[in-house]
């Protein structure tokens, strides 16, 4: 994971472009950020945020980089993205938030 922190900063520090969506098996398509946030990259956070990507997230996928943080169970990449400005309060098309994702991770859906 460090190396893959390092390789980022490197790209972007040599002009790569950041603003870049991947696209996934299910026709969506996602930005650095979110996917930094669902594999644990909380380090490179501060570092796409200074590049200009959106803390909120971007592509076609609705879930926010703190949701997708929160269900993964990313507890650190969470405690980061929270003071860069992540909107805990934001929903996804369903109008489910992050708290809601929190509590159904946490207790399987059992409250």
């Amino acid at each position: 994971m460090e190396g893959d922190d390092a390789l980022v900063r490197s790209a972007l520090a040599g002009g790569a472009r950041p603003d870049v969506t991947l696209p996934t098996k299910e026709g969506s398509t996602l930005c650095l950020v979110y996917v930094a946030a669902r594999r644990g990259h909380h380090r490179l956070l501060p570092h796409l945020l200074q590049a200009g990507l959106s803390i909120e997230g971007g592509g076609t996928n609705d879930k926010t980089p703190l949701m997708i943080a929160a269900m993964m169970g990313r507890t650190q990449t969470v405690m980061e993205l929270l003071p860069l400005g992540a909107n805990p309060l934001a929903t996804d098309r369903r109008g489910e938030a992050v708290l809601l994702v929190v509590v159904v991770v946490t207790f399987g859906g059992d409250i």
